[in-house]
């Protein structure tokens, strides 16, 4: 119960409110807040809680905190110099390349 889940999620565009506001309803989530855009960190955030203890009891979940990042930032990041352990973030970025798209359905179905 004091748990939570972060969940990172990456554009090809800029998302707008609406859009991360119906992420949310899709998946039946009591939305919390929706973070203004944060320059400096290149990044919006929301809040939600995600399931209910009972179907009348809203905010009741798990708290998700999504973070939505553009892929231009993705790029950016991970063709930047790494100042320790390039050997490590050498190797998390060929797992990432490989990662099979039916691998990544299931994590997803099976924990959101």
């Amino acid at each position: 119960r004091y748990s939570n889940i972060e969940l990172g999620v990456f554009w090809h565009q800029a998302p707008t409110d609406n859009d991360r506001q119906q992420a949310a309803e899709r998946i039946n989530g009591d939305l919390l807040r929706l973070y203004p855009y944060e320059p400096a960190e290149e990044v919006w955030c929301d809040d939600f809680m995600l399931g209910r203890a009972h179907p009348d009891q809203p905010r009741s979940g798990v708290l998700v905190e999504v973070l939505h990042y553009t892929t231009d930032f993705l790029q950016r990041t991970f063709d930047g110099i790494p100042v320790h352990n390039a050997e490590l973030v050498a190797q998390w970025k060929t797992r990432a390349a490989q990662y099979p798209d039916e691998i990544a359905i299931a994590v997803i179905n099976r924990y959101a």
